[in-house]
């Protein structure tokens, strides 16, 4: 698994400790708890930003996002139909904290926001298949498999490993 962007609350307490480290480092090392705070976030809005211009690409189909929902009341099942630009893969979709990541095949995410945990599959609609059957078996709760999924849509992997040589 190779990160793309992960906020600050989806890392663990050794790379928050490393953060704080190097941002003594380049403030000194008495500033503030708030200060480091302060430039640590700011850091990550640079990296967010960075990410954002790696990933701005066009594709030749939209995005489906494929989530696995975590609500008040338990998990749904659901889908959003994004744009065709693979930056999208970055949005937080309601989240709080996000870490947004290529396993060797597909782009995913996992997202916490005050009712739980999030987890999205992005994938690249294929422009020769109407969306609509997929779309309704995500809708009603139907079990997709990955040959459906391979039907309608394509992996974003290449674009991928073209931007980061993976």
């Amino acid at each position: 698994m190779r990160t793309i962007f992960k906020s600050y609350g989806m890392k663990s307490a050794d790379e928050i400790a490393e953060l704080e480290k190097e941002a003594k480092k380049q403030l000194d090392e008495t500033a503030s708890s708030q200060t480091i705070y302060e430039h640590i976030m700011n850091d990550e809005t640079f990296e967010y930003e960075t990410e954002q211009d790696n990933l701005d690409k066009e594709l030749n189909g939209n995005i489906l996002c494929i989530a696995s929902i975590g609500r008040w009341n338990g998990r749904v099942q659901g889908y959003k139909i994004c744009g065709n630009n693979l930056k999208e893969v970055l949005g937080s979709f309601g989240c709080d904290e996000i870490h947004v990541f290529f396993d060797g095949f597909n782009i995913k995410s996992k997202g916490y926001h005050h009712d739980g945990t999030n987890y999205i599959e992005y994938r690249e609609i294929r422009q020769d298949k109407d969306i609509d059957r997929l779309t309704n078996m995500i809708y009603s709760g139907k079990k997709i498999t990955r040959n459906i999924l391979n039907y309608y849509t394509k992996s974003l992997g290449f674009y991928i490993k073209e931007i980061y040589g993976w």
